[in-house]
């Protein structure tokens, strides 16, 4: 696992801060709250509506202002709607580090997993540093594979390998984006008129 120098870890902090624009100001007002409300309302679903037989966990690590960002549209909402269709429960760890990965990759209660934050197909930045592929390869060496999805709500890219790959049994559930995933295209995603499955694509190695 790559660590953070602290310098790096302010640029990440920065880049959004000194990016921000008109629209992305308008989240810090009553805009925000329908995003809020959806998340808290899909939550609540999940837990009624799931049987518990299957569960799945979304581990969350990002900047305070891009993680407010993100869940002014819903992310964790549109995040537990996907599981509730698939009756699998769903819990959530904020502030995710590297060891919550690797402890989840050992838990067999947890078949699937989602990581939230800042990342590429082969990459997830945890709050102590960037997990690759490489990581995971050596993790999940003497553990077995998981059944069920694994998700990465991160920036992507069309070629690596991508989480999924390293831990899934069936390769063709592991889900993500294939670019940079900008606000507005996060917007797009989640509530364009395509927004079949809030823009996530199949990023496994079927072969």
């Amino acid at each position: 696992m790559i660590e953070y120098p602290r310098k790096i870890k302010l640029e990440i902090y920065s880049e959004f801060v000194l990016g921000l624009n008109p629209l992305s100001l308008l989240q810090l007002g009553p805009l925000a709250f329908p995003g809020l409300l959806y998340n808290t309302y899909q939550s609540q679903k999940n837990i009624k509506e799931t049987s518990g037989n299957e569960k799945a966990i979304a581990l969350i690590y990002e900047p305070t202002l891009i993680e407010f960002a993100n869940l002014t549209l819903g992310n964790k909402g549109k995040i537990s709607d996907f599981f509730t269709e698939r009756d699998i429960r769903l819990d959530f760890k904020h502030n995710a580090t590297s060891r919550d990965l690797r402890e989840v990759l050992e838990n067999d209660t947890y078949q699937s997993i989602v990581v939230v934050g800042q990342g590429s197909r082969s990459s997830w930045s945890a709050k102590d540093g960037v997990v690759t592929t490489i990581d995971l390869k050596e993790w999940m060496k003497d553990l077995p594979l998981k059944t069920g999805y694994f998700l990465q709500m991160t920036c992507g890219n069309d070629r690596g390998i991508s989480f999924g790959d390293r831990v899934l049994e069936d390769k063709t559930k592991s889900l993500g984006y294939i670019q940079g995933m900008s606000f507005a295209d996060r917007f797009e995603a989640f509530w364009g008129e395509n927004n079949q499955e809030y823009g996530l694509v199949q990023i496994g190695n079927s072969k």
